[in-house]
């Protein structure tokens, strides 16, 4: 495929027209289709301002396949792009069975695969689904559903109401505090991140890191005295047994996801909140911490300012973009370390979420 000269007005054009694509699938349920147009457009931000003029889309770029590239020749030739008309289109001819698609997929578990399926199986609202999980456990019949999918089905509401930032710290100084009272001795920290940590008014669920010390030595057997699964089970156990946590999702070697009750005394009892615990290892606690407060905005732009100086920045750390080099030789104890070896002025938290810093986080 041959080169495409773009001006600069051109490229912010298609970065809008791939960004409209992907809330559009993204509503019709194509949730593959909708990552692969914000993957284009990302993409076309990060290029530089040598590459805004001429790129080849078919080799240099990632995220810029064949699909991509024909959009952006249709582009230049008739000044738009059809399949966003079209996607307009179907979304109105299709809008009730649109909304439906969308109620189903916000089930926690549940793609829009399997909700394509409920639908054409017959199915219509998500209380017709929680019909079918009572009727199915009752009758011992074939489960259509996995236990995560269950537990999203009989959360359903409260997953997706917004949670309130009082009830996150009445909730977060309960865990930290039983941390300390049961593993006082275990030498790790518990940080809360995630959008409560940018200052926001209610969240969509509660994000915890639990960072732990993977160079302390067992004496007795010369090999690390914590590992990140058995400190990650210590915590969730202890939770569990407390009353905290309701429900488990997912608990694997590096995250937990669950479901929690916010309530010490038994108020609000019913209503149970998502709950995402990842452990780390002290030597990433600064990356993983800066990664998981976010915002998205915020962590492309700041992804965008490492790879401007050949390096990848990431949760787990700093490497040369061209030879994936390590480069964590220096210490990074805070956020701050990675916003000096980046040559970019401290920005807390609570100003993470403006848009109105990125011209300056790029400058």
């Amino acid at each position: 495929m041959t080169d495409i000269e773009l001006e600069k007005t051109q490229l912010d054009t298609l970065i809008k027209h791939f960004e409209e694509l992907s809330l559009l699938k993204k509503q019709a349920g194509e949730t593959w289709r909708a990552i692969s147009y914000e993957k284009a457009s990302r993409t076309l931000r990060e290029l530089t301002e040598n590459e805004h003029r001429k790129f080849n889309v078919s080799t240099d770029l990632k995220g810029i396949g064949k699909s991509i590239y024909q959009k952006i020749e249709e582009f230049l030739q008739k000044g738009n792009i059809s399949e966003i008309k079209k996607s307009r289109d179907d979304i109105l001819l299709n809008k009730d069975y649109l909304s439906i698609i969308n109620s189903f997929c916000n089930v926690w578990g549940v793609g829009s695969v399997k909700a394509k399926k409920l639908y054409t199986t017959g199915y219509r609202s998500v209380d017709e689904l929680q019909e079918l999980v009572l009727k199915e456990e009752k009758t011992g019949e074939k489960q259509t559903f996995t236990s995560a999918q269950k537990i999203g089905l009989r959360y359903y509401d409260d997953f997706n109401k917004r949670i309130p930032r009082a009830e996150i710290t009445r909730t977060w100084n309960r865990i930290r505090d039983l941390w300390t009272l049961k593993h006082g001795n275990i030498i790790a920290r518990l940080d809360i991140c995630g959008s409560y940590r940018r200052g926001l008014s209610n969240s969509g669920d509660i994000d915890i890191l639990l960072c732990y010390h993977s160079t302390v030595v067992d004496s007795s057997e010369n090999k690390p005295k914590y590992r990140n699964d058995w400190i990650l089970t210590k915590l969730v156990e202890t939770l569990r047994e407390e009353g905290i946590v309701l429900e488990d999702l997912c608990l694997g070697k590096h995250k937990y996801m669950g479901v929690c009750k916010t309530s010490k005394h038994g108020k609000n009892k019913d209503i149970g909140r998502r709950l995402d615990i990842l452990v780390i290892p002290q030597e990433e606690y600064a990356f993983a911490k800066l990664h998981f407060t976010g915002s998205w905005e915020f962590n492309r732009c700041i992804r965008q300012i490492a790879l401007h100086q050949g390096k990848t920045l990431s949760e787990h750390g700093i490497k040369a973009k061209d030879t994936k080099l390590n480069l964590n030789n220096n210490v990074y104890n805070s956020e701050k370390d990675i916003f000096d070896a980046l040559g970019v002025s401290y920005i807390p938290p609570e100003l993470r979420n403006d848009k109105v810093l990125l011209p300056y986080i790029k400058s």
